[in-house]
């Protein structure tokens, strides 16, 4: 991987922050990626054709006020595209911008975790064995993790690193219900 990512060294008496390539006076998430990998990392974020609890019947209709008909993956590739195709065609896309960058694979429409195990496993074990591929990105929903699916999730730590995205859009019960979020706080803490 190293050997495909460039040299991030910067001149920093131009930047008066210690924790921020871009002049940023907060930690940045660029910050942290290029410093940790070593090099420029984007996502190439991918429509595995999820569906949401909120969405479903489940926990309510209609999804959240928040979240477009895309289930929020509105850059992300159609739902029915094979998920390899999203990823080359968007890592195409990235690399034209980017060309010694390297890629998280980002499951961004939708609740990602909104599955059977074996769905899950289908879903992300082709991404792990990616060798192209630093990381999973995952986007999900507090009420749609549960401690099988998060097992799961930590074993695959032992091969890449895996981020898992838990939105929390209020602490307010009366804005999380005005947003037709379809879960509590509680939820989200636990």
């Amino acid at each position: 991987i190293y050997s495909l990512c460039y040299n991030i060294q910067g001149d920093s008496m131009k930047n008066p922050f210690i924790y921020s390539n871009d002049n940023k006076r907060y930690h940045t998430w660029n910050y942290y990626l290029k410093n940790h990998y070593q090099c420029k990392v984007f996502k190439v974020a991918l429509n595995a054709n999820f569906t949401c609890p909120n969405r479903d019947g489940t926990c309510g209709v209609g999804g959240c006020t928040f979240c477009s008909s895309l289930g929020s993956g509105d850059y992300a590739g159609k739902a029915s595209d094979d998920l390899m195709y999203q990823f080359e065609q968007g890592l195409e896309m990235m690399r034209r911008k980017w060309p010694n960058g390297q890629a998280i694979a980002y499951f961004q429409a939708f609740t990602n975790t909104y599955a059977p195990l074996h769905t899950l496993k289908e879903t992300f074990q082709p991404f792990v064995e990616r060798e192209d591929v630093l990381a999973l990105a995952i986007a999900t929903r507090a009420d749609a993790l549960n401690d099988e699916n998060i097992a799961y999730l930590d074993s695959l730590t032992k091969h890449k690193d895996i981020w898992i995205e838990v939105g929390l859009q209020s602490i307010h019960e009366k804005t999380a219900k005005m947003t037709n979020r379809g879960h509590d706080l509680n939820c989200f803490i636990e």
